[in-house]
């Protein structure tokens, strides 16, 4: 069993300016054979979590179990671990043998094992026709490629990455996160990888940690991370483009709950809950990804009486009321509401197109339209906002889920 878990770790750094807390009483496990994934902006303390696992660094508080055994003092090189830095760290004045090679022959292993081991290396990864160059001579995958191979041509307990895709381009990053995927489930063994890029780590992690200056924002699977945010941080962080946020108060009755914003008063797809009761007149703020957000067919918003047809919501002319509320054409089942918006700037993607779209109040919204849509920046549009998947965070700066 190669499990890891911190307890409590924390990781105080000294200067003459003060104390800099990077890690704050964090604990966290990644199970036997998971790939776990840490992300969270520059600056969170990732990279400083790997390397207190790696040795690297050792902690002001706190245990650090490898295998249930308790690693917190013991030396790097006792600790069955392997990094891969950003940087590759190759030796430059080596040859990809040699460089696969060195932390084997530093280890006192036989010349014939040294040789078996990097030949299942040199296949797994696709490498063998490099084994005679130098890393000079090699591209930035070739590089990535060689510096994992010398991480797991000893099969350690736990592998440790750095963001190692951070200095390849975008397609030959696509490429080879599809292929560490593939890789950690041959290898069955535990890794933890680093990245700040939110779509790297929920295509990658078996679980994910969120971060945000050193303290654990949210832990588990990316897709209970995206359908449930814990706050409205985690819900910004995660997911692209970020979550739409507007701001208003939460109302309610005996029977419903309504958000009465400057975009209009919306009646909320969920009961009247014991959770939603501490915040009736309180400040909130609706989260609402783009995905929820869509340009709406104005044939099916008119046959379905919805405010965009009535033209009330517009952006380019007045805000909805209270009874802005639109029906799904299919369902009839509220609420819809639509909104006659303004667009402000076209993003398209190929499969689909963001339109950045705005009120008349100024309220800004992220929608998602067909990969034909063709209205140019200035023109109007109907807006269908699908309420059924809204999130509610308190309005204070914790930002924490309310639903």
């Amino acid at each position: 069993m190669a499990d890891i878990r911190l307890q409590r770790i924390s990781k105080v750094y000294h200067a003459k300016s003060g104390a800099a807390r990077a890690v704050d009483d964090l604990t966290l496990a990644a199970a036997d054979r998971e790939l776990l994934v840490l992300v969270g902006p520059s600056g969170c303390g990732k990279t400083t979590i790997l390397r207190l696992v790696a040795g690297l660094e050792e902690p002001s508080a706190g245990d650090i179990l490898i295998g249930g055994r308790n690693v917190a003092r013991v030396s790097p090189k006792d600790r069955d671990v392997a990094m891969v830095f950003q940087s590759y760290a190759l030796y430059p004045h080596m040859t990809v043998y040699k460089n696969l090679a060195f932390g084997l022959k530093m280890r006192g292993a036989a010349r014939g094992e040294i040789v078996q081991k990097i030949g299942e290396v040199s296949r797994l990864l696709g490498i063998g026709h490099l084994l005679d160059r130098k890393p000079e001579s090699l591209s930035g995958g070739e590089q990535q490629r060689v510096a994992v191979g010398r991480a797991i041509v000893r099969r350690p307990q736990v592998f440790l990455f750095d963001e190692p895709l951070a200095n390849l381009d975008a397609g030959l990053r696509v490429r080879m996160r599809s292929e560490f995927k593939t890789l950690q489930r041959d290898l069955m063994t535990t890794m933890i990888y680093v990245t700040h890029d939110q779509e790297e780590a929920m295509t990658l992690a078996d679980r994910m940690a969120v971060l945000k200056d050193g303290r654990l924002q949210q832990y588990g699977t990316p897709l209970e991370i995206y359908h449930r945010p814990a706050s409205r941080f985690v819900a910004g962080f995660v997911g692209t483009p970020m979550m739409n946020f507007l701001g208003g108060t939460l109302e309610g009755d005996g029977r419903a709950c309504w958000f009465n914003g400057r975009v209009g008063r919306w009646r909320l797809a969920m009961p009247r809950a014991e959770g939603l009761n501490d915040h009736l007149g309180r400040a909130v703020v609706l989260g609402i990804r783009s995905d929820d957000v869509h340009v709406a067919d104005r044939a099916a918003v008119a046959a379905a009486g919805g405010a965009g047809a009535r033209g009330s919501g517009s952006a380019c002319g007045t805000p909805g009321g209270p009874n802005d509320m639109g029906a799904d054409p299919s369902t009839g089942e509220p609420p819809y509401p639509t909104l006659e918006m303004a667009v402000r700037l076209v993003e398209p993607l190929g499969f689909c197109t963001l339109v950045h779209v705005a009120t008349a109040t100024g309220e800004p919204l992220v929608a998602r339209a067909g990969a034909e849509f063709a209205c140019p920046p200035g023109g109007c549009v109907a807006v269908r906002v699908d309420l059924r998947r809204a999130h509610l965070f308190t309005a204070d700066d914790d930002g924490r889920r309310i639903n």
